[in-house]
C-alpha cells in the first residue's frame, strides 16, 4: 500500500515517438511505454490495459463518493 502522498505519474508525449508513463511510489518507479518499432498489438495492449485501470479507478471513486460511510453525520 503506498499513500497518495508517496504517489506521483506523469506523461510524457513527444512528436514522434510514443508516449512514456512514469509512475513513482514509494521510493519505487516504473516506466510504462512500447518501443518506437512495437507491432500494433503491443501498443493496443497497452492501451487496453490502461484503460481497464482508469475505468476501474474512476468506478472506486465513485463508489468511495457515494457511500454514506465517508460522510459525516448529519444531527439535527
Amino acid at each position: 500500500m503506498v499513500r497518495h502522498t508517496d504517489l506521483w505519474a506523469i506523461c510524457h508525449r513527444y512528436p514522434h515517438r510514443p508516449p512514456i508513463l512514469s509512475i513513482t511510489a514509494d521510493g519505487m518507479s516504473i516506466t510504462l511505454s512500447v518501443d518506437s518499432e512495437a507491432d500494433e498489438q503491443s501498443a493496443a495492449e497497452l492501451v487496453r490495459a490502461v484503460e481497464e485501470y482508469a475505468a476501474a479507478l474512476a468506478e472506486w471513486q465513485q463508489q468511495r463518493q457515494a457511500c454514506c460511510c465517508d460522510q459525516p453525520a448529519v444531527t439535527r
